[in-house]
């Protein structure tokens, strides 16, 4: 009679992790460490222009690496974002689009693995400043903080 064999691990044993697992690991230290030496941690500000019609753009970039780009309709507060991540080397990654109501508050809710998990919540303060709650932990950093990025014009 022939036997067969079944791995089965013990309760409370977790199986080691694979070469594939640890290459990705060690990219992802050497790219934070790249990032941390040739990468400026500061914030750009890009914004435009009230139009007739009272649409704000911006195009913001935070810490060097997450981008903001996007429109509020100062009439009605409607708002439409997307989020991108620059990876040296890979250049920039879509994190999402979110549209809403910042009367509301818009929440983008982040699950790329191995790229980047965690959410953005964009909200006002004192009616017209526009906040953002950064709670993300990405392959190039990860920040957990909150920044005030403009008062809207109105």
């Amino acid at each position: 009679m022939a036997h067969t064999s079944v791995d089965i691990a013990a309760p409370g044993i977790v199986a080691p992790p694979t070469k594939e697992h640890l290459e990705f690991q060690m990219f992802t230290l050497v790219l934070q460490k790249w990032t941390k030496a040739h990468v400026k941690d500061n914030n750009v500000f890009v914004l435009g222009p009230l139009s007739p019609d009272g649409i704000y753009n911006f195009d913001i970039v935070l810490f060097g690496l997450l981008r903001l780009r996007g429109y509020i309709d100062t009439t009605s507060l409607a708002f439409q974002l997307e989020v991108l991540l620059h990876i040296p080397i890979l250049g920039d990654i879509s994190l999402g689009e979110i549209s809403g109501n910042l009367k509301d508050g818009v929440t983008l809710t982040i699950g790329i693995p191995g790229i980047a998990t965690g959410s953005l919540r964009f909200y006002l303060q004192n009616t017209w400043d526009l906040y953002v709650d950064i709670d993300l932990n990405t392959i190039v950093g990860d920040w957990h903080t909150t920044v005030s990025l403009f008062t809207i014009p109105h």
